[in-house]
Order: structure tokens, then C-alpha cells, then sequence
């Protein structure tokens, strides 16, 4: 006979001995820690990079308009200087952009597939079980 409590403690590393008591696996729940921990490791580096691209970005765009400040051009000079400026930015934020899309991108699959993985894995127990 097949408990509903039973399914649940099985997905979550217990296992069902013999003698019909249920005991916990030793290694699973260091194993699954150490998972989460180098999952959550991951995306936080990540998003610490992003956001130093970003500072580095903000710091290269404060140095240019302190450079366009201290020249002070005139006429040609300064419509000139104010396309570098919006071509220098659109440039150098578009790679960054791209970066934080990525990584966004790739946490959203790899939870996704985290989540398909576990109900693959319900459905299966609930065939076995029946």
C-alpha cells in the first residue's frame, strides 16, 4: 500500500527501507546543497559582473563628458563632439546589454529545465506507483 506522504518524502531524498520505516540518505541533501550553492554562485557572479560592465560604462561616460566640458568647442566642433558622444555610448552599452540579456536568458532556461526535470520525474514515480 502506497502512502501520499510516501512520494513526497521519496522525491526528497528519502528512501523507504526494508523493515518499512523511512530513513534519509545521507549524501542527497549535501549533494543538493552543494547544487543550489554552485547554481546561486554562478548567477551571482554574474550579475556582479554585469553590474561592474555597467559601473565601468558609467565611469567611461562621465570621463568623456568631463574631456567635452573642458574643451569647449563651438559651431562644428561641438555637433561633432555630441555625435562622438551618443555613438561612443550606443557602443559601449550595446555589448553590456547584450551580456545582461544572456545571462537573464540563460538563468530563465536553466530554471526552466529545472522545473521539467522535477516534473518528469513526479510523473514517473506516479506511473511506478501505479
Amino acid at each position: 500500500m502506497s502512502w501520499p506522504w510516501q512520494t513526497f518524502l521519496e522525491a526528497g531524498g528519502y528512501r523507504r527501507a526494508q523493515i518499512g520505516v523511512i530513513i534519509m540518505n545521507e549524501n542527497h541533501w549535501r549533494e543538493d546543497l552543494k547544487e543550489r550553492l554552485k547554481v546561486f554562485g554562478k548567477q551571482a557572479a554574474s550579475v556582479l559582473i554585469d553590474c561592474l560592465f555597467l559601473a565601468l560604462w558609467l565611469v567611461l561616460q562621465w570621463l568623456v563628458e568631463a574631456m567635452a566640458t573642458n574643451l569647449e568647442p563651438s559651431g562644428i566642433d561641438k555637433k561633432i563632439l555630441l555625435a562622438f558622444q551618443i555613438v561612443f555610448a550606443i557602443s559601449t552599452l550595446a555589448p553590456i546589454v547584450v551580456y545582461i540579456y544572456t545571462d537573464i536568458r540563460v538563468m530563465v532556461l536553466r530554471a526552466r529545465r529545472r522545473i521539467q526535470a522535477e516534473e518528469n520525474s513526479r510523473r514517473t514515480n506516479d506511473a511506478d506507483k501505479q
